[in-house]
């Protein structure tokens, strides 16, 4: 009986380790809908297309998140991390360092400006679409 008081509690602890996982990728979604808006920070795989999104209101390490496709609204199975080649700042008060983090080498970094009044999308060339995270600074 002892040991299986001890399994189930495994089971549980271990389910609820997956529910925290979950959360946390999904954790910034921006407003949650399709368009790029107002105070967002917004991600594009395939610019100028911008048919695969992703949109954060903060800073965030970009594992585990994935793209939408905003041509139906649901998530995909691609990584947004390494796999972006635009970004768009929307954020309303602050800038934005997207990172290429080099390991043991110095970072590689691209600023993009705030522009919370229209979409404008900046191309990530500079650091090879190398998104790691992305920062908010001068605020």
């Amino acid at each position: 009986m002892r040991l299986m008081r001890f399994v189930a509690a495994g089971s549980l602890a271990a389910a609820s380790l997956g529910l925290v996982a979950a959360g946390a990728t999904a954790a910034d979604v921006g407003d949650g809908k399709l368009a790029c808006n107002r105070y967002e920070i917004c991600f594009s795989k395939d610019y100028p297309a911008s048919k695969y999104q992703k949109h954060f209101y903060y800073g965030a390490n970009h594992e585990g998140y994935v793209w939408t496709d905003t041509s139906n609204g649901y998530a995909t199975n691609m990584a947004v991390r390494n796999s972006a080649s635009a970004v768009a700042n929307r954020d309303g008060s602050c800038d934005v360092k997207v990172v290429n983090d080099r390991g043991i080498l110095p970072d590689s970094t691209i600023t993009i400006g705030n522009v919370p009044d229209k979409v404008s999308w900046r191309y990530l060339d500079s650091i090879n679409d190398a998104n790691d995270r992305h920062e908010r600074f001068n605020c």
